[in-house]
């Protein structure tokens, strides 16, 4: 198990690509576990990718590290009311709605 950046055996692409020999899948789950801080950028947000992924992001949470999310609008239903309930409404729209 890597300890370090350094420790990986990174493409000589450094590409990675989920129709690749390298997929994407792979390169996470060897940086997560030794990571301190994460920012993703996603196009879509699926909760699902937590969950294949939920062994490195245990270690990663275990040796605490941090996290930003930044991803679009569009959610599943599901991910929407769980991502609304778990931090306090944070997530939610800033804008009132005015029923004058």
């Amino acid at each position: 198990m890597a300890t370090s950046l350094k420790d990986i055996e990174f493409p000589k692409t450094y590409s990675y690509s989920s129709d690749a020999e390298h997929v994407p899948f792979e390169f996470y789950n060897q940086v997560f576990p030794i990571s301190k801080r994460i920012d993703l950028f996603l196009g879509y947000f699926n909760s699902y990718t937590f969950s294949i992924l939920s062994e490195s992001f245990a270690e990663f949470i275990y040796n605490g590290g941090s996290m930003r999310i930044i991803t679009n609008h569009f959610y599943s239903p599901l991910d929407k009311e769980n991502l609304l309930n778990e931090d306090g409404g944070r997530s939610r729209p800033s804008h009132s709605t005015s029923t004058t």
